[in-house]
């Protein structure tokens, strides 16, 4: 099989996503302490599970914000 190589434009996009989804995290987790609100309690609101919200506030997912 040939070897991957990844182009300087697709580092810099995974660069770029890398940081959204840190800035992501950081104002997810803020502002959902700045309400009061607990992961279970934002999850419920949000119809999604709750650990879905500890792996986007730790981001501990691979899902990315820019494709």
């Amino acid at each position: 099989m040939g070897k991957i190589v990844k182009t300087r434009e697709a580092e810099c996009m995974e660069e770029q996503s890398d940081k959204l989804l840190n800035s992501f995290a950081f104002v997810m987790r803020w502002r959902r302490s700045e309400l009061g609100l607990s992961q279970e309690e934002l999850a419920h609101r949000s119809g999604v599970w709750m650990r879905y919200i500890s792996l986007l506030e730790t981001q501990k997912t691979n899902r990315r914000l820019i494709r």
